[in-house]
């Protein structure tokens, strides 16, 4: 049975708010920063939380309203997506020598900003932005559930997971005889998988949210931290020595089980605990941090205080620097993500919403 949820509030659309999901942004938006701070490295499996809080939060949105729904994920993901690779591919066209792995072409550009996969001159397949190999993900699965939706509404879940596998198993067949296709190699990654995840978290919330929220606290507490050390634990290849067990477990469930944990943990307190507003603010400014934060540490790393060593120093600094990538993550959030957001909607939308929708990207990162 659905559970009783609070009111439509704020930047939302009239599904029910949750503000366990943006609390969940809030933290998984931090936990990618660390992958960007020398002396730490760790923090990429922010990608996978960020895929299955995807894969989530576009079945619960799309419960009650599903028209227009690509056009709004397109205004919603590219118009910031656009304006950082056009600061990229400006910065490599003038000023080649601020960046060590990116240079300047047409095609690139023209590539990165249509999201089609490319490998760059330093063997990456990424585009310009090299943190957008994520969202080209985010399209297809938007692309997917979209198609899903125009083909039945009722089945849209099962058909987009139908679709996803069908994509992930066509790709493996591929690789196991050998054919080299960069874009279908790149788009059937386990990464994708992670989406299908997400989606049965929904059903799973769905049906039985009354439940889930009725776990003791100790208990989500353990499920989800003990799933958060277990990605840091992999990401600091602590696990390397114990590679013949884990080489034998698929990718898929060692990073799509506990990510979906976490997630359902956080579901879970949903009216149980009141999430402070500066969580929720950097919640809806996980876009913006997501795309943002690697220039601005970077920039701070370079000009400041090099992060190369861990000290008390340096991790005061890097507290800091954090805070400094909050304050330009929600400046850009309110600056131009929702302008320009809500502008698109009331020019290309027929019939606008009355009410304006929450940030439904799940912003994801990879090692640059």
């Amino acid at each position: 049975m659905a559970t009783q949820q609070q009111p439509v509030t704020g930047y939302s659309t009239g599904v029910a708010h949750l503000n366990s999901l943006q609390a969940l942004r809030a933290l998984a938006a931090t936990t990618v920063i660390f992958d960007h701070i020398p002396f730490a490295r760790w923090g990429s499996f922010g990608v996978d939380i960020f895929f299955v809080l995807s894969g989530f939060v576009i079945c619960h949105i799309s419960s009650t309203d599903s028209s227009h729904f690509f056009s709004k994920r397109i205004f919603r993901v590219v118009p910031l997506y656009w304006l950082c690779t056009f600061a990229v591919a400006t910065i490599a066209l003038i000023a080649p020598s601020l960046l060590v792995n990116t240079s300047f072409s047409g095609v690139a550009l023209l590539k990165s900003l249509f999201f089609i996969p490319f490998r760059r001159p330093d063997h990456h397949v990424a585009p310009l932005l090299f943190l957008g190999w994520t969202l080209h993900f985010e399209m297809l699965f938007y692309a997917i559930f979209g198609i899903a939706l125009r083909v039945t509404r009722k089945h849209a879940r099962v058909l987009a997971i139908a679709g996803l596998v069908a994509l992930f198993a066509i790709g493996k067949l591929f690789r196991v005889y050998h054919h080299s296709n960069l874009v279908l190699n790149f788009y059937s990654k386990f990464v994708i998988m992670e989406f299908a995840f997400g989606i049965l978290c929904y059903v799973l919330w769905n049906r039985y949210g009354a439940a889930v929220r009725r776990v003791p606290g100790l208990l989500v507490l353990a499920a989800a931290t003990t799933s958060y050390i277990f990605f840091i634990l992999m990401d600091v290849h602590v696990f390397d020595s114990y590679g013949p067990f884990f080489k034998h477990v698929p990718d898929i469930l060692l990073r799509g089980v506990p990510a979906s944990l976490i997630l359902l943990a956080f579901l879970s307190v949903e009216d149980r605990i009141k999430f402070p507003a500066l969580v929720l603010l950097i919640g809806d400014a996980s876009y913006s941090l997501y795309l943002l934060h690697p220039y601005i540490l970077e920039i701070l790393n370079r000009k400041m205080f090099a992060l190369d060593h861990l000290s008390v120093l340096s991790i005061v600094v890097t507290i800091v620097f954090i805070a400094i990538c909050y304050a330009c993550a929600v400046l850009s959030f309110k600056y131009f993500e929702r302008p320009s957001n809500k502008l698109l909607r009331n020019l290309f939308l027929r019939r606008p919403s009355a009410t304006r929708e929450r940030d439904t990207l799940s912003p994801v990162l990879v090692k640059s």
